[in-house]
């Protein structure tokens, strides 16, 4: 069978805490953060008197974790702390503190975006030593990191994101390990008794394979009662495949969540003799055999949730044979850029002469032109108007990047279906310009678009008081700062257009297309500065003049757990005045959130893991002025009801 044959989806669970955000991504233990500024939060617990110079932090007692105060990193008595930088240090620790020793902790580099993302190993691996401690040397600088931390008698964990510093060491802090889930089953025939000798394998559905450094599928073989089992399993999603010998193979998909009421997850399979076999011929348009296609055989149980995919390439005749399936309905599809079949067909197991008529793919010819002629270099983007049927076929990319276009301002996008479909050039000198619809028909098999690049318009403005280096981004009108989201998956500036303040703390924004803006300016230290409803026109320079910084406070302080512990990776969130940021506490229980203005925010806490935000939570309201240092002390309690 083809792993991975059906297309993956990636399973992250939003909870909305009492109209605050919680977000956990499956497999993820959430991220320590290091709050920004330690030497500015006052000790103990009141908040300073207004107007009163808020005080420099005393040395924390440990004996009392309650006090609030600024987190500081502390390394493992066993590593040498003044070791040279690019260095990333930690302990891993069982459930209920105590060291983890023989634990692998190996460095992937993260990639990709939140929806879709991406592990590449790197080869930086250490093991844990009898007190749980480990440290990984050598760690590039260029991006965020990640580690993956295995050990036989628990879950794997991943620790993301983190960075590595030129001439710094990185304090992970702990990181626990748990017993994790179970997942058990049962494999029988179709008619009811159990299977013994069953193959069942277990792969975790988007890491890296075996030979990129990703884990080894695990296997295991069923009893005289047919049952498998694998435990030790993260919150992750994974493939399972059942096979026995005279049967036809099945495979499920699950998601597996920290939550259940007992901790364990169950997937049984009935496997169907291997008694049928399907094959024929795939055609083209113009009656000639098609060799080289590639053929894709699924079937889906909806009450068992498991299916079939298989996938076999047509011989230089045009010829395919699907061999040892069991007998029933089939969808088949035809895969890869070159070919499309304009609706899957429906097929019965047993038949031998299918005649598969296919469609060649449809291209589009561009021309793009401009004030000083058709540039050589420029990239396109492709947007599909999915209810038209448009769609991308294959290893289609959505973005191509031309380099010395010949003739210069052409590009052809091959691999698309029939239907509805606009192109966004992005060209130097030029503002980012859409295409008009292009239809693509089922009778012709390319179509022309020619695009006329605009100039676009002009922002200029200044920030005061003057700062060099503020960072000053446009986003859509609609553009939400204190939107849920926004905090763990950030709204990025359109088109890339941002920039940064000059000496004088001047800015300009140059080629932004025709339309209504808010524009955001980032000083390091104060609360974002949002300007709205700015009218930008073709060809047209709008000044927004002096645009004044505001004034804000920090709140910053500690989480408590239900234990009395400091809670590690809780999630705070602070929301108000038309803004929400949100903050991650360290290995000391401490947080520090980003510049807020003032005004009233609702503080709400959530700990790290699913099972125990859904039963625990932390509220506090505070009044927040400009200039003020407040600390806030937050611990758990249980919930007045539990969420659904």
């Amino acid at each position: 069978m083809a792993r991975g044959a059906l297309p993956s989806v990636l399973i992250v669970l939003a909870l909305a805490a009492a109209g605050g955000a919680w977000l956990l991504m499956i497999g993820r233990e959430p991220d320590v953060a290091r709050p920004a500024d330690p030497a500015a939060a006052p000790a103990g617990g009141a908040t300073p008197e207004r107007g009163e110079q808020p005080r420099l932090p005393e040395q924390r007692p440990e004996s009392n974790p309650a006090l609030p105060s600024a987190p500081g990193a502390s390394a493992p008595q066993s590593l040498d702390t003044a070791a040279p930088g690019r260095r990333a240090f930690g302990r891993v620790v069982d459930a209920g503190g105590q060291a983890v020793a023989g634990a692998q902790v190996a460095c992937f580099r993260e990639a990709g975006g939140l929806l879709d993302p991406l592990r590449q190993p790197l080869g930086i691996t250490a093991s844990t030593d009898g007190s749980g401690a480990f440290e990984l040397l050598g760690l590039p600088t260029d991006g965020p990191l990640g580690l993956d931390v295995r050990h036989p008698g628990f879950a794997p964990v991943e620790r993301t994101p983190f960075t590595a510093s030129e001439g710094q060491s990185t304090d992970l802090g702990e990181i626990a390990l748990d017993a994790g889930l179970l997942l058990i089953g049962n494999v029988r025939a179709a008619d009811g008794r159990p299977l013994a000798g069953a193959l069942v394998t277990l792969a975790e559905l988007g890491a890296p394979s075996t030979a990129q450094g990703g884990p080894e599928p695990r296997e295991a073989t069923t009893g005289a009662d047919g049952e498998y089992r694998f435990d030790h399993l993260a919150p992750r999603q994974f493939t399972v495949d059942a096979q026995a010998e005279g049967h036809a193979p099945r495979t499920a998909t699950l998601a597996l969540v920290f939550g259940a009421a007992t901790g364990n997850a169950r997937q049984d399979f009935k496997l169907s003799p291997a008694d049928s076999v399907l094959a024929g011929l795939v055609r083209g348009a113009d009656d000639q055999p098609v060799p080289g296609a590639t053929l894709r055989l699924t079937q889906h149980d909806r009450n068992a949730h498991d299916y079939v995919s298989l996938e076999r390439t047509t011989d230089a005749q045009g010829r395919f044979e699907f061999e040892a399936i069991a007998a029933g309905l089939y969808q088949l599809e035809v895969l890869g850029a070159q070919w499309y079949l304009p609706k899957a067909l429906t097929v019965q197991g047993g038949d031998r002469s299918l005649d598969v008529r296919v469609q060649a793919a449809r291209s589009v010819t561009g021309r793009v032109s401009g004030s000083a002629g058709p540039p050589r270099d420029f990239t396109v983007a492709i947007k599909p108007q999915g209810s038209t049927g448009a769609r991308l076929l294959g290893e289609t990319r959505a973005t191509m990047s031309v380099t010395g276009a010949e003739p210069p301002g052409t590009f052809v996008y091959a691999g698309l279906r029939p239907g509805a479909y606009r192109f966004e050039i992005e060209a130097p000198g030029y503002a980012v310009t859409t295409s008009p619809d292009v239809i693509l028909g089922t009778e012709s098999p390319t179509a022309e678009v020619l695009v006329e690049l605009a100039l676009g318009g002009t922002i200029d403005g200044r920030i005061a008081p003057a700062i060099a280096g503020v960072p000053v981004e446009l986003r859509e009108a609609d553009y939400d700062p204190a939107a849920p989201m926004e905090s763990v998956l950030p709204t990025r500036p359109i088109h890339d257009l941002a920039t940064t303040t000059d000496a004088d703390g001047q800015f300009r924004l140059a080629h932004v297309p025709a339309g209504r803006y808010t524009l955001t300016a980032r000083a390091s230290g104060a609360p974002p500065l949002h300007r709205r409803d700015l009218e930008v026109a073709e060809g047209g320079t709008l000044d927004v003049g002096s645009l004044e910084l505001p004034r804000g406070g920090f709140i910053f302080g500690n989480v408590i757990g239900v234990s009395g512990e400091p809670s590690v990776g809780a999630r705070v969130t602070a929301v108000g005045s038309g803004r929400m940021e949100q903050a991650v506490t360290d290995a000391t229980g401490a947080f520090r959130l980003p510049p807020l203005p003032e005004g009233d925010y609702e503080l709400r806490a959530v700990p790290a893991t699913m099972w125990e935000a859904l039963r625990f939570e932390a509220h506090v309201h505070v009044s927040l002025h400009a200039g003020d240092e407040m600390p806030v002390l937050m611990t758990f309690v249980e919930r007045a009801s539990q969420p659904r």
